[in-house]
């Protein structure tokens, strides 16, 4: 049995790492078509204008009520880290070098999480440990990470660095506690410092200590982490704290929602869910044999069945806000996947492991086939190359209701609109905007040009077209022309 497990990983662990690099390759080719900004998860036009703006030495945080009504979400060391190496990258390419290469950074997060995970099953697991490989492919390049771990955003390397936090507290805290909690907690602080949402990671491990016990230890991991947390406020820009204030005032949230996102992230993360019910049925049989004394993968088992029953609840009514995926249940996909391992070690259920390799390398297969999942997002980038034939020659200065097409190398002569997420949420609760918001700008003629959705329009953003007439049509979208400029 031992063999055919053995086989079963390498062939799950191909299929899950050919996915990844197919997702790679086709995220580096849409970049490369015409405007070069095809986005490979929702709303990335704000990553990248952020980007453009940490690259070239501009304020990151902005205030969204004042031009060009955009904002920046994340933490400073997601624009630290990824500007850094883009600035020689945009000297030598230029700006539309931005997207390509930020999405490499990223991958390369995926990469490390795979490593850290399987660094975490291969100290647990003896005869079993090539098992591990496919778990940490899994989490990190399967369904539910997907594209996300290729476009310009923190959640992957924020995750990686959760996942390499657990692994050190998890492999020196019998031998070396003091080390483990430290260099747990500078993983911990790197995770939040990417995106701050991330902190579910620590406190499942603050949790972890508690039940264990070294009650020390836990108050030195949460005291240091929110002695690092209020430096970081008192010396990070103040825009950002406005940004995160501005940002929760206006969230709006429905379970229906949060249901959908649910189910979309338990049905990507299936294969796991099968294994872990697999072990855990196995884990007591029934002549009352208790599983292998085992510290280490009793530490891994509770500290994974902790996260899953703590950050999956917070998730799920974090996924009710409007705007949400599934992407915030990233963190209990990797307790999940920590709990299976420690599982694992304790009593294999090699019956267990092969549904899991199984399912895992069938719902790949189904991806590459083109029957389950996106695999392929030159269509889209197509459509979007329709969309910018039309509109490049346009005058400006001009405004895009698809908002890549806003970003600032694209338009030398305009203010790169690029509006924030939560825009349209400010402007209906009667938020003040600089000249009048978009709506007072279209309404004093500023635009030479619009770009607007499709079909009979009489205003936009509450504000009337009457100075604009309706021109060619291209990919779902309308061109307006000023009637006086």
């Amino acid at each position: 049995m031992q063999r055919v497990i053995f086989w079963l990983s390498m062939i799950a662990t191909i299929c899950s790492t050919v996915v990844f690099v197919q997702r790679g390759l086709n995220a580096w080719v849409i970049a490369g078509i015409p405007p070069g900004v095809a986005t490979t998860s929702g709303f990335e036009e704000e990553s990248l204008f952020a980007l453009h703006r940490a690259v070239h030495h501009q304020p990151v945080y902005l205030d969204n009520t004042r031009l060009p009504f955009a904002a920046a979400y994340f933490n400073w060391l997601f624009y630290a880290s990824y500007s850094a190496p883009l600035r020689p990258v945009v000297t030598r390419y230029g700006d539309a070098a931005m997207p390509r290469f930020a999405r490499i950074l990223t991958a390369v997060g995926g990469l490390m999480g795979v490593l850290m995970l399987g660094l975490i099953g291969r100290w647990l697991l003896a005869e079993y440990w090539p098992v591990t490989i496919p778990v940490a492919t899994w989490v990190f390049f399967g369904p539910l990470v997907g594209w996300w771990a290729h476009t310009a955003r923190p959640d992957v390397w924020a995750l990686a660095c959760e996942a390499t936090a657990i692994a050190l507290l998890l492999r020196h805290l019998s031998r070396r506690p003091i080390l483990a909690v430290v260099g747990a907690m500078v993983f911990f602080y790197a995770a939040w410092a990417f995106k701050p949402t991330y902190i579910f990671g620590l406190g499942t491990a603050t949790a972890f200590l508690a039940v264990r016990r070294r009650l020390v230890l836990a108050t030195i991991l949460t005291g240091g982490s929110l002695a690092l947390w209020m430096v970081t406020y008192w010396l990070i820009d103040p825009g950002f704290r406005a940004t995160m204030q501005s940002t929760a005032a206006v969230s709006d949230y429905y379970f229906l929602g949060g249901w959908k996102n649910l189910v979309n992230a338990g049905l990507k993360t299936a294969p796991l869910i099968v294994l872990t019910a697999g072990l855990l049925y196995s884990r007591f049989p029934a002549d009352g044999e208790l599983p292998t004394d085992n510290v280490s993968a009793a530490d891994a088992a509770v500290f994974g069945s902790l996260g899953v029953v703590l950050t999956t609840p917070v998730m799920f009514w974090a996924s009710c806000k409007v705007g949400a995926w599934s992407n915030y249940f990233f963190t209990p996909l990797l307790m999940l996947a920590v709990l299976s391992l420690g599982l694992a070690a304790q009593r294999p259920a090699p019956a267990a492991l092969a549904a899991f390799l199984a399912l895992s390398t069938a719902m790949q297969i189904f991806m590459l086939a083109g029957k389950a999942g996106r695999i392929d997002l030159r269509p889209l980038a197509d459509e979007l190359s329709i969309r910018w034939a039309r509109w490049e020659s346009q005058p400006e200065p001009r405004f895009s209701a698809d908002t890549r097409l806003n970003l600032p190398w694209l338009n030398a002569h305009s203010p790169p609109l690029v509006l924030s997420f939560n825009y349209g949420f400010d402007r209906a609760a009667g938020r003040r905007f600089e000249s009048g918001g978009l709506g007072g700008l279209i309404s004093a003629g500023y635009f030479a040009t619009l770009l607007l959705p499709e079909g009979e329009m009489s205003s936009y953003d509450g504000s009337d077209l009457r100075l604009y007439r309706k021109g060619s049509t291209a990919a779902g979208m309308s061109v307006y022309l000023l009637k006086n400029p």
